[in-house]
């Protein structure tokens, strides 16, 4: 995931970046402990500028791509959350 600690900050409902900004939280990705960012990812989701459902339709794209996933695979969604549903294994 590629998204600027901003927004992962305005969007954590567990408040845990607020923690570690206040210093209850050592070692923190992004805040004490540095982000270092895979040298060559599989897939990069931009999580800021795609919709939940772009970012999951591109995991299951790849995940059938490597074998992992059958193609009957079927995503739903709602606006929190999405479910991957897989039928006949």
């Amino acid at each position: 995931m590629n998204c600027p600690l901003e927004i992962c900050m305005g969007r954590d409902i567990k408040g845990l970046y607020k923690r570690a900004v206040a210093g209850e939280i050592p070692a923190f990705t992004g805040i004490s402990d540095p982000y270092e960012p895979p040298l060559s990812p599989e897939l990069t989701l931009h999580t800021d500028k795609e919709s939940l459902e772009e970012s999951t339709t591109r995991v299951i794209q790849r995940l059938r791509e490597l074998g992992f996933l059958p193609e009957w695979t079927t995503l739903t969604t709602c606006p929190m959350y999405c479910t991957i549903q897989v039928y006949g294994i």
